[in-house]
């Protein structure tokens, strides 16, 4: 089940610049389905149907291209128009960047007409989407999901040299360039000869009735795609360590990945104090990290992890391998762990937290989320900066 879309109608202040903006993402189709069938989508796409949903409710033009989905079978969503383009794989081997990518994107991005198209994170489609705005003198956004997205050589989403290259040169071509973090501000920089802007992601606050503290971690969660990169085992030899606590993974499956998939299943399924879920809708997951004490991030490789700012937004401290430009430590949100025994060493120091630290930091969590995530504010600073750096220029048929 796709979540809910905005039925916002306001208009932007008159003061405000307006333009009209096409994200291009061909794997957010799942988000604009109707079909309960379990599909895995990423932290990118969940970013931009947040951004579109609060743009939509300014009054902001927005439409989406995605792939070619036969379960979706709808042209708007909400206030969001929807573009088909093509299904990844169709089409013959090495002839298919040419027909259909290339042909049905540029066929799409033609038929969105916006001002500014808007990708996120390292694809072949900025290509196109590059070359595009050039030649039709649209304006291109590049954001980056991942901090690998910053360089030539540490791109993980394209194996393909020609496809890294292609997405590069559009990277250094873009109008202008979103980065999540300062850090990865700096890789762009040093490694790319790029500048970027800084914007954090958008996370809604969690209801007051949803951020009850209970005191001690009776209860751990788990959330990721299954895959090695984000090192499920070791939650699960978390779990090992500590039959008193609950854990609960939820992991849908990446394609490519069965073999590993099915492994991290056998295990989780062989323990008694882990639930494994293997998917949960977007508008459902709430629910998981209401319940939870703690949630825990095994990854040590990412970009701005939604799933962190999910926990906060729901008054729950986190512990976590990774820590976005130092946040974690320096606003007092959780733990950072380095390996296993830090991460248990945590869990028993805290199995009682009589002195109500948890409760501290899930307060302090859910406080940081209204102060720097909130859709006003990263809204505001995404409209100002697309306005004063891009400006536009008037609609004209393409």
């Amino acid at each position: 089940m796709a979540p809910v879309p905005s039925t916002a109608s306001a208009r932007p202040q008159q003061d405000e610049a307006t333009f009209s903006i096409c994200f291009v993402s061909l794997p957010a189709s799942p988000l604009f389905s109707q079909s309960s069938t379990p599909r895995a989508i990423g932290g990118a796409e969940v970013q931009q149907y947040l951004l579109s949903q609060e743009l939509v409710a300014r009054g902001y033009p927005v439409s989406f291209i995605i792939k070619d989905d036969p379960l979706v079978t709808v042209a708007a969503f909400g206030a969001v128009r929807l573009i088909k383009s093509f299904w990844p794989g169709a089409g013959l081997p090495v002839l298919r960047v040419l027909h259909p990518q290339i042909t049905s994107l540029w066929r799409a991005m033609r038929a969105a007409n916006a001002q500014v198209y808007y990708v996120r994170g390292a694809k072949f489609e900025s290509g196109i989407v590059a070359l595009f705005c050039r030649i039709h003198r649209r304006r291109m956004v590049q954001a980056v999901a991942h901090d690998n997205d910053c360089a030539m050589e540490t791109l993980h989403n394209l194996r393909n040299g020609v496809k890294k290259r292609v997405y590069i040169a559009a990277l250094r071509s873009a109008d202008l360039v979103f980065a999540q973090t300062s850090h990865q501000q700096h890789l762009l920089r040093d490694r790319s000869g790029v500048e970027s802007v800084v914007i954090g992601n958008v996370m809604p606050a969690a209801s007051a009735a949803n951020l009850e503290p209970k005191g001690g971690i009776r209860k751990a969660l788990w959330v990721a795609t299954l895959k090695p990169i984000k090192r499920p085992e070791v939650f699960l030899e978390l779990a090992a360590r500590l039959p008193g606590v609950q854990f609960t993974m939820v992991g849908p499956k990446l394609a490519g990945l069965d073999g590993y998939y099915q492994e991290m299943v056998r295990l989780a399924e062989a323990m008694d104090n882990v639930e494994f879920v293997p998917y949960v809708p977007l508008d459902k997951i709430g629910a998981y990290f209401a319940d939870c004490d703690v949630f825990v991030l095994t990854s040590r490789n990412e970009g701005f992890p939604n799933v962190l700012l999910q926990a906060w937004a729901y008054g729950k401290p986190v512990v976590s391998a990774f820590d976005p430009d130092g946040i974690i430590a320096r606003h007092h949100l959780g733990f950072v762990a380095d390996g296993i025994e830090q991460f248990a060493e945590i869990f028993e120091r805290f199995a009682q937290d009589p002195a109500g630290e948890l409760a501290m930091l899930g307060q302090n969590g859910a406080r940081y989320i209204v102060e720097h995530h909130s859709a006003k504010r990263i809204v505001g600073q995404f409209v100002d900066t697309v306005a004063m750096r891009i400006k536009p220029p008037a609609d004209e048929v393409v």
